[in-house]
């Protein structure tokens, strides 16, 4: 697998005398030919994200580029599988509830997740909860509208640590890292843990980012909502 070469950006819709074209969700262009080997090419490289060149730092979520590359059903399943490999964060991998299509999820703070033009739902974006999975109902994209939504529902409900002698005594036996936002619980040890998914250093009691914090801190309770 070779990486194209040549412009395959484009700040305006060029000439279709130059090359087929689609527009990206950041609204470039892009050769959809030499589109399709860079993703591929980057996929065989070992990376899961992509970007467009003339949008510095934007990257583009996977269920967007392949709306717009429109590969054939077996090279679609093969690049899915791949991505699925490549990815340092499974977590921030799902797939839509409807028509099962791999859905990339950028922004941590987001519940919210659009499928475009869903297969399952006649052609319509399909929006749902990324901890829940049902269709959307919240009125914010951080909250979803299912008071009994899996994350909420755990971290409101489970039992607190009961060990005297820990750092930790008293603290709820699930908590969600500031970081990634994934659920884990405290495996022993000090109050400040190392979250194995993001790498992020937070103190257990108080939730503080840190990679030191005091162990006589104020336990902050788990939130009520997302």
């Amino acid at each position: 697998m070779e990486k194209p070469t040549g412009t395959i950006f484009y700040q305006r819709k060029p000439s279709e005398s130059v090359c087929r074209v689609v527009q990206l969700p950041c609204e470039h262009y892009a050769d959809v030919g030499k589109l399709r080997m860079l993703v591929k090419w980057l996929l065989n490289k070992g990376h899961s994200s992509f970007v467009c060149t003339l949008c510095p730092g934007g990257a583009m979520p996977w269920q967007g580029l392949r709306l717009v590359l429109d590969l054939p059903e077996d090279e679609l399943r093969e690049c899915e599988r791949e991505l699925q490999r490549n990815s340092q964060q499974p977590s921030l991998l799902s797939k839509c509830p409807a028509c099962s299509r791999l859905m990339q999820r950028l922004s941590k703070s987001e519940l919210i997740v659009t499928c475009p033009s869903c297969p399952c739902s006649g052609g319509k974006d399909c929006r749902f909860c990324w901890d829940c999975l049902r269709e959307w109902t919240g009125s914010q994209g951080d909250r979803c509208g299912y008071s009994d939504c899996s994350s909420l529902l755990l971290l409101r409900s489970c039992s607190v640590i009961e060990s005297v002698r820990s750092a930790v005594h008293q603290c709820p036996r699930v908590r969600k890292c500031p970081g990634c936002q994934n659920l884990l619980g405290h495996a022993g040890g000090c109050n400040n843990i190392l979250c194995p998914y993001c790498r992020c250093s937070f103190c257990y009691r108080c939730l503080t980012v840190s990679p030191r914090h005091s162990p006589s801190c104020r336990i902050q309770p788990n939130p009520s909502v997302l």
